[in-house]
């Protein structure tokens, strides 16, 4: 075998090489779902009318929310920040927000514990997983959960 003949077979050992490397290689877990909508529809006993109120009051109470979180956290007031989280976990738990309730609970223990060196930055994180849910409340709210819709 000649030298130009052995480039084909190489690139084609190397292909397979690669094929088998990447296939290896471990997938990054995919994040969560912003809500749990199996356990949603369980929580309005698959109602959408339920839902609509909910999402309508979240609505509602939202900005509050937001600027009685924001303004805590600009003046580093743990109590506050603590108080307002919880409330936050309450209000995330009736729409099985599960990623937004676990950043509530971890900005509201770390607010009991007085650790708020990262506090913008845990503020921004759990803000920005609330706006991810936003829509999807909205579409399920305008959509219900399909033809299983119901008691």
């Amino acid at each position: 075998m000649t030298t130009v003949s052995l480039v084909p077979a190489l690139r084609r050992a190397l292909d397979r090489w690669r094929e088998r490397t990447d296939a290896a290689q471990p997938q990054a877990p995919r994040p969560a779902p912003a809500v749990d909508v199996p356990a949603l529809r369980a929580r309005v006993a698959g109602r959408r009318e339920i839902l609509q109120r909910l999402v309508a009051a979240f609505r509602e109470q939202r900005p509050s929310q937001r600027s009685a979180l924001r303004d805590a956290a600009a003046r580093r007031d743990p109590a506050e920040v603590r108080t307002v989280a919880h409330k936050l976990i309450g209000t995330l738990s009736c729409f099985s927000a599960n990623p937004a309730v676990a950043l509530a609970r971890e900005l509201e223990r770390r607010a009991v514990t007085g650790e708020l060196g990262d506090l913008p930055e845990r503020v921004e994180a759990l803000e920005a997983s609330i706006e991810a849910l936003e829509p999807e409340l909205d579409r399920l709210a305008q959509e219900g959960f399909g033809a299983e819709d119901g008691p």
